[in-house]
């Protein structure tokens, strides 16, 4: 039998496994990207630009790296967080160049 799924169930999918491939590897504890998580009108939990710029350069996508840009180009983020996290992923190098975009 054969499943069918829309597309937003598969996005879903990998959003949540690159979340588990996070969580299980990153130096960041998970509790500190929850606790930085801002909550929006309605109560949802949502994900930092800094949080967003570190788990896009980890999945490096062509449509992550479009995203970067425009993350990298906000106002007033935490760059020592951002650089930190991405030094320990070994990322500094892409970083730059999204930053310097």
């Amino acid at each position: 039998m054969r499943r069918w799924c829309s597309p937003a169930a598969g996005r879903l999918a990998r959003s949540w496994a690159l979340y588990e491939a996070f969580r299980k590897t990153t130096n960041v504890p998970q509790d500190d990207v929850i606790r930085r998580a801002r909550c929006d009108e309605g109560g949802l939990r949502i994900a930092t630009p800094e949080d967003l710029i570190i788990l896009k350069l980890i999945a490096n996508r062509e449509k992550d790296q479009i995203d970067l840009i425009g993350l990298c180009a906000l106002p007033d983020l935490d760059w020592d967080y951002v650089e930190r996290c991405a030094q320990e992923w070994e990322l500094s190098e892409l970083l730059k160049r999204f930053r310097n975009a």
